[in-house]
């Protein structure tokens, strides 16, 4: 069985069954309410975990090649630069660790993408619901 694709933030996800035929009372229309929003804070939680998971692998990768570029220019280049211009180790060092560190930056920097917000669609049902309890409000003051 395919997953269905997720809709675009701002329309509707399909509503459980139960929410067809329309709920009998306020009861009713409350839990029905409260049971989608559920179901649709699970839908996008699991969207979310799936975005950081990929985004941790990310930034492990480009720690890992981060520290192992540095470690080796370190080592290797510490002395090579040093014996080569009869600078003193560690101002060579100091250099080169500063370097990585900008570089370290850039790529942080360039790894960074623009999120998209966390639970569009449960934003807009509250939206929603808010609205829908107002007027039932409204309604429910007018009638007394």
């Amino acid at each position: 069985m395919n997953p269905s694709p997720d809709p675009a933030p701002g329309s509707a996800l399909p509503l459980p069954d139960s929410h067809v035929q329309g709920p009998s009372n306020w009861r009713e229309a409350l839990f029905t309410l409260f049971t989608a929003r559920v179901h649709l804070i699970q839908a996008e939680s699991g969207q979310l975990i799936e975005d950081l998971k990929k985004k941790a692998a990310f930034f492990a990768l480009v720690g890992f090649f981060l520290f192992f570029a540095w470690a080796a220019i370190v080592a290797g280049g510490i002395g090579l630069i040093s014996a080569a211009n009869g600078w003193p180790w560690y101002w060579v060092a100091l250099a080169t660790g500063g370097g990585h560190l900008l570089l370290g930056i850039l790529f942080l920097l360039a790894g960074k993408s623009e999120a998209n917000p966390a639970f569009p669609h449960t934003k807009l049902e509250f939206k929603k619901d808010h609205a829908w309890i107002e007027t039932l409000t409204k309604k429910r003051t007018s009638h007394h």
